[in-house]
């Protein structure tokens, strides 16, 4: 190589670090880098006006990292300052290092798609986005996780910490309704306490559920798991004598301790149904004819424990997509029976509807008759759908009504 070559390798060399040398380093900001710092969502992730929101990147901070000493929360850290803006308003810090700035949405931060840039020194970064909702429930894990593990046991008691909650609030452990309370914190901004008073018959891997009631239904948190288990629960209940052949198990959405079973379809359009409790050891026969328009009959009503079917058999002239049935059972933990329901018109199927059940009658435009858990009561109906006559098959989804998941055999309800 000659002297030549190797005297413009060295000036090319030396000019790049020179630039580099001049160049600032600016902070840059994860293309997937925004996510719910209690959910860790994937992004794109949701998190709550208030609520805690992580920026992961490149160049954010300092090495050694930067953490907010007192509140209120500081909206610039160390010097050149550290800023996140979000929707261009300086947000309040936790912390900052150069991977990570955990933030704090502001409480009047408007609503939908917001943009975010993080500052330092003067030097922005490329805009990122996430979505700022006014209610996101959000359980802290033990492990900051997003999943497993939640919360301290003090007798009955278990304390969790959550964020993004509004309105009223439900839990469950294990599929069973429990007494909470919800407190804004003192000294964790963003952060609620969080005390749910432990349910007879919870057991340790059971789900715990929070749910926030909204004026558009119900908001679920990450589930999290009361206690650990180390080893494998294994249950046996016996079937009663003379019990069908069964094909299908669907399971309670958050109690993974109650089944319904169905055996095939008969000639009539029948499905015979047991009803399973794990917890109280039984299984019962439920009906000999549970029906729909030709999927399995059971519906489990997402975000609840309640199951349902109409009850049969169908007519047997019965148009495809047609009213089915004026009656429908409802299977219920809580209660040691079935509950029948009369319809005050026949059915096309039953839905979800908000942690509940509801039936959905045909006509123009079709109509949905919700239906009380509890008591089998049928509230007033709604219209459901546009102007048009429609048809419907059971145990689908239609116009933002959740999926039905069947033909399992375990639940979310329960963790082994």
């Amino acid at each position: 190589m000659s002297n030549m070559t190797l005297h413009r390798i060295f000036f090319i060399a030396t000019s790049v670090c020179a630039v580099l040398a001049q160049a600032p380093n600016a902070p840059v900001i994860d293309s997937r880098g925004l996510i719910n710092g209690f959910t860790k969502t994937p992004a794109p992730s949701t998190v709550a006006r208030g609520g805690i929101l992580h920026v992961t990147g490149l160049n954010l901070g300092p090495p050694a990292g930067l953490t907010a000493s007192g509140l209120p929360l500081p909206t610039k850290l160390g010097n050149p300052e550290i800023q996140v803006l979000i929707n261009g308003k300086a947000a309040p810090l936790f912390s900052v290092s150069s991977s990570r700035a955990v933030v704090q949405v502001p409480s009047d931060a408007e609503l939908g798609i917001a943009q975010v840039v993080v500052t330092s020194g003067g030097v922005q970064s490329r805009t990122a986005r996430f979505t700022i909702a006014d209610v996101e429930p959000a359980v802290r894990t033990a492990a900051d996780s997003g999943y497993g593990v939640a919360g301290t046991l003090s007798g009955q008691t278990l304390s969790l910490s959550a964020s993004g909650l509004g309105g009223a609030v439900t839990a469950y452990i294990g599929g069973i309704e429990a007494g909470v309370s919800a407190n804004l914190s003192s000294q964790r901004p963003g952060e609620f306490d969080v005390q749910i008073a432990v349910p007879d018959g919870a057991r340790a891997g059971d789900a715990v559920t929070l749910q926030v009631s909204t004026a558009i239904g119900l908001r679920a948190a990450n589930r999290t798991i009361f206690q650990g288990i180390r080893t494998s629960d294994l249950q046996f209940v016996p079937v009663p004598n003379g019990a069908p052949v069964l094909q299908t198990l669907t399971g309670s959405d958050l109690n993974g301790n109650y089944l319904v079973a169905t055996s095939a379809r008969d000639e009539q359009g029948c499905h015979t149904a047991l009803a399973i409790d794990l917890l109280r050891k039984t299984a019962g026969k439920a009906a000999d004819c549970l029906t729909s328009s030709g999927a399995p009959p059971v519906v489990s009503a997402h975000e609840g424990t309640v199951l349902g079917a109409l009850i049969g058999p169908p007519p047997a002239d019965a148009p495809p997509g047609g009213p089915i049935s004026a009656k429908a059972m409802v299977f219920n933990p809580a209660l040691t029976e079935p509950i029948g329901v009369n319809l005050p018109a026949a059915a096309v199927s039953l839905f979800e509807l908000n942690g509940s059940l509801a039936a959905l009658t045909a006509g123009t435009p079709p109509q949905l008759l919700p239906i009380d858990s509890r008591t089998g009561a049928v509230g007033d109906p709604t219209d459901f759908g546009g102007s048009a006559p429609i048809t419907f098959a059971p145990n689908s989804v239609h116009a933002g009504c959740p999926s039905t998941r069947t033909d399992r055999g375990d639940s979310r309800g329960r963790h082994r």
